[in-house]
């Protein structure tokens, strides 16, 4: 039962409170999911709280992380940090107030091919590189920034891959919009085909690393750290994040 299973968290988190691994129990709000329904027929879903406010939640958290590791990036590089409302909109609002010298772009594109190409040819008429990072990946590190840039230097294209096929950090020194077109985004093909035309237009490419990103409710058991400051669970829903 539940219950039984609760009891058996508990007394895990108590037992290894001292020697590790930390256990982190975190009770989600009440939320309209498929599964509710079964346990909760005829319920008022209407009062609960939506998945789409706790998936946002979540991503307040990964944008702000990301940005703090951002903030000690060696001179000349700069953030940009690409949205998709005015920055007068409050979580843009706030963040801006947060980290003085980050810029602001709005994004451009019908899907995400046509963003990334505009953020990338946009950004390449001020600076000789750019360096384009999701802010799905929990695990991207100045490092891993700094690696990147380091990459470019011997090659045309760098990329650290995500785990499900992906990739979570692009890297270029001149626009290449053919790496951004007819490619069907959030599948386990994308990095390989990327690579794949990478070849065929001779770019020197590269892939530095591999890190794991968060697309599904399930990728986030990675990062219980994420969910317990965003104050939600694991099971937010059926569908992507």
């Amino acid at each position: 039962t539940k219950a039984a299973q609760m009891a058996l968290a508990r007394s895990w988190a108590i037992e290894t409170e001292r020697t590790g691994p930390r256990v982190t129990i975190v009770e989600p709000k009440p939320m309209p999911t498929a599964v509710r329904a079964r346990f909760h027929p005829g319920e008022d879903r209407d009062a609960l709280t939506s998945t789409a406010d706790e998936a946002a939640r979540i991503h307040r958290v990964l944008v702000e992380d990301q940005l703090q590791r951002l903030r000690s990036l060696p001179k000349p590089m700069t953030t940009t940090l690409w949205g998709t409302n005015a920055p007068s909109a409050p979580f843009y609002r706030d963040l801006l107030l947060r980290h003085p010298g980050l810029k602001f772009r709005l994004q451009h594109g019908h899907d995400l091919g046509c963003r990334m190409n505009f953020a990338i040819c946009t950004s390449l008429r001020h600076s000789s590189r750019v360096i384009l990072l999701g802010s799905d990946c929990a695990q991207l590190e100045k490092s891993h920034v700094l690696a990147l840039d380091k990459a470019l230097d011997q090659h045309d294209l760098a990329l650290i891959g995500a785990a499900d096929g992906g990739y979570v950090a692009i890297a270029l020194k001149q626009a290449q919009p053919v790496l951004f077109r007819h490619f069907t985004w959030g599948t386990d093909r994308v990095l390989h085909k990327t690579r794949s035309v990478a070849r065929r237009q001779r770019l020197r490419h590269c892939v530095v690393d591999t890190l794991h990103d968060i697309d599904v409710p399930a990728d986030l058991s990675r990062f219980p750290t994420i969910l317990e400051r965003a104050g939600v669970n694991k099971p937010i829903g059926e569908g992507s994040l």
